[in-house]
């Protein structure tokens, strides 16, 4: 799932978190329809498949279907059991539908955000919600919030932001808890006297 980020405005430094700012009015909920939703995935589907970071990319996509619906509150993309479900409102953001890049500007971290006097500026990107899905498809999970900056496959997406596949979604995200520290390793704090502790 990608969620909306908890306030609408990109930070400059982080494009991919929200700071605290006006909310967005985006799109009116029927305004998104299904065949929009269509042409904008294959435009997604294209773009993982040039951008050669999964050698089988065009055969896992071709199977995929796609659903305008209803998600959870912050939700506005999921994929489940095949099936990329779009959230009909952007959770309330919008959702922009251009392909090309021209009301986008470059941005921190290989990232793009929207012009201002533009509608990408205060909507959703459905581009960018449908690439993360897509990559949920060739077997890529979530990055926690920002945990990998510029990445597609962060879990929060800030209104205006496009982002597009790139090796940055390959990256291998380790725990993110306390190293396991064995009895081996305390071996000095256990025996303080310094001598060997038996076998």
């Amino acid at each position: 799932y990608l969620s909306a980020a908890p306030a609408p405005l990109p930070d400059p430094a982080n494009p991919q978190i929200g700071i605290a700012g006006p909310v967005a009015t985006g799109q009116p909920v029927v305004s998104l329809k299904l065949e929009d939703v269509n042409r904008v995935a294959a435009e997604a589907r294209a773009r993982w498949i040039a951008s050669g970071l999964v050698a089988d990319a065009e055969v896992q996509l071709a199977e995929v279907k796609l659903n305008v619906g209803m998600l959870s509150q912050g939700d506005i993309g999921g994929y489940s059991n095949s099936t990329i479900t779009i959230e009909a409102s952007g959770d309330n953001g919008g959702l922009y539908t251009g392909l090309d890049n021209s009301e986008f500007a470059a941005a921190h971290n290989g990232t793009m955000t929207g012009l201002s006097a533009s509608d990408a500026a205060s909507e959703f990107d459905l581009l960018t919600v449908l690439e993360h899905e897509y990559g949920h498809a060739l077997g890529i999970g979530d990055f926690p919030a920002n945990a990998v900056p510029g990445a597609l496959m962060n879990v929060t997406l800030t209104t205006g932001v496009r982002i597009l596949p790139s090796a940055k979604d390959l990256t291998v995200i380790t725990a993110t808890t306390a190293p396991v520290v064995t009895l081996a390793d305390m071996a000095a704090q256990l025996n303080p006297s310094g001598t060997a502790a038996a076998a």
